[in-house]
């Protein structure tokens, strides 16, 4: 028995929200910088996004997460999973930018 699927897709559209564009704008230029403007553990794009995301992620504003029982735990394994696929979302993101 042969079975054969097919699909179609097309890509979606989302705009990136401010804040997050905001992070990034400010953060990526700074990479590679000496003196004063470094931010230390942001050597690499791919860091200041993953530290951006996480920032969005966590932000008491977008949801109100003292409504669930997420512990240090459970914030250490999303954090954990978004830095394994940090690549993969660096160039997503990229392309948000360009």
């Amino acid at each position: 028995m042969f079975v054969l699927a097919v699909t179609d897709a097309a890509p979606l559209e989302i705009a990136m929200p401010s804040e997050l564009a905001d992070c990034l704008n400010k953060l990526t230029p700074l990479v590679n910088t000496t003196g004063p403007k470094r931010v230390p553990g942001l050597e690499t794009p791919e860091e200041v996004h993953l530290y951006c995301v996480q920032q969005f992620l966590w932000s008491a504003g977008k949801v109100r997460w003292d409504d669930y029982n997420i512990t240090k735990k459970d914030k250490d394994f999303v954090n954990d999973l978004l830095a394994s696929v940090r690549m993969v979302a660096f160039t997503i993101l990229s392309s948000f930018l360009c």
